[in-house]
Protein backbone atom coordinates (compact mmCIF):
# COMPACT_ATOMS: atom_id res chain seq x y z
CA UNK A 1 0.00 0.00 0.00
CA UNK A 2 1.05 3.58 -0.56
CA UNK A 3 0.20 6.10 2.16
CA UNK A 4 0.62 9.60 0.77
CA UNK A 5 0.77 12.70 2.89
CA UNK A 6 -1.01 15.90 1.89
CA UNK A 7 -1.04 16.05 -1.93
CA UNK A 8 -2.15 18.99 -4.06
CA UNK A 9 -5.24 17.45 -5.60
CA UNK A 10 -8.89 18.52 -5.60
CA UNK A 11 -9.60 16.28 -2.59
CA UNK A 12 -7.25 18.38 -0.43
CA UNK A 13 -10.07 20.95 -0.22
CA UNK A 14 -12.32 18.26 1.25
CA UNK A 15 -9.66 17.36 3.83
CA UNK A 16 -9.52 21.03 4.80
CA UNK A 17 -13.30 21.04 5.26
CA UNK A 18 -13.23 17.90 7.45
CA UNK A 19 -9.96 18.35 9.36
CA UNK A 20 -9.77 22.13 9.35
CA UNK A 21 -7.31 24.44 7.65
CA UNK A 22 -4.98 24.61 10.64
CA UNK A 23 -4.49 20.81 10.79
CA UNK A 24 -3.79 20.52 7.06
CA UNK A 25 -1.52 23.59 7.08
CA UNK A 26 0.33 22.19 10.11
CA UNK A 27 0.98 18.89 8.34
CA UNK A 28 2.14 20.69 5.19
CA UNK A 29 4.41 22.99 7.22
CA UNK A 30 6.15 19.98 8.80
CA UNK A 31 7.47 18.89 5.41
CA UNK A 32 7.75 22.25 3.66
CA UNK A 33 5.12 21.78 0.96
CA UNK A 34 2.26 19.61 -0.13
CA UNK A 35 3.19 16.72 -2.36
CA UNK A 36 2.29 16.39 -6.00
CA UNK A 37 1.19 13.48 -8.12
CA UNK A 38 4.76 13.52 -9.45
CA UNK A 39 5.99 12.69 -5.94
CA UNK A 40 3.65 9.73 -5.55
CA UNK A 41 3.56 8.19 -9.05
CA UNK A 42 7.17 6.92 -9.15
CA UNK A 43 6.61 4.90 -5.97
CA UNK A 44 3.40 3.40 -7.36
CA UNK A 45 5.17 2.57 -10.63
CA UNK A 46 7.99 0.88 -8.73
CA UNK A 47 5.57 -1.19 -6.66
CA UNK A 48 3.88 -2.30 -9.90
CA UNK A 49 7.20 -3.31 -11.45
CA UNK A 50 9.16 -6.55 -11.35
CA UNK A 51 11.64 -4.78 -9.09
CA UNK A 52 9.07 -4.94 -6.30
CA UNK A 53 8.06 -8.56 -6.84
CA UNK A 54 9.24 -9.56 -3.35
CA UNK A 55 7.45 -6.73 -1.59
CA UNK A 56 4.27 -8.05 -0.02
CA UNK A 57 2.00 -6.64 2.66
CA UNK A 58 4.05 -3.48 3.08
CA UNK A 59 2.86 0.04 3.67
CA UNK A 60 5.08 2.66 2.03
CA UNK A 61 4.67 6.18 3.43
CA UNK A 62 5.21 8.73 0.65
CA UNK A 63 4.70 11.83 2.71
CA UNK A 64 7.89 13.88 2.58
CA UNK A 65 8.77 12.79 6.11
CA UNK A 66 5.46 13.70 7.77
CA UNK A 67 5.07 10.36 9.54
CA UNK A 68 8.66 10.46 10.78
CA UNK A 69 8.28 14.01 12.09
CA UNK A 70 5.11 13.13 14.00
CA UNK A 71 6.74 9.99 15.43
CA UNK A 72 9.78 11.99 16.52
CA UNK A 73 7.55 14.55 18.23
CA UNK A 74 5.58 11.86 20.06
CA UNK A 75 8.85 10.25 21.22
CA UNK A 76 10.20 13.61 22.36
CA UNK A 77 12.98 14.06 19.79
Amino acid sequence: AVSPGPVETPILKQFRAVLGDSRVDSDIARVGRAGTSGDIAPVVLFLCSDGARWINGANVPVDGGLEASISAEVLGF
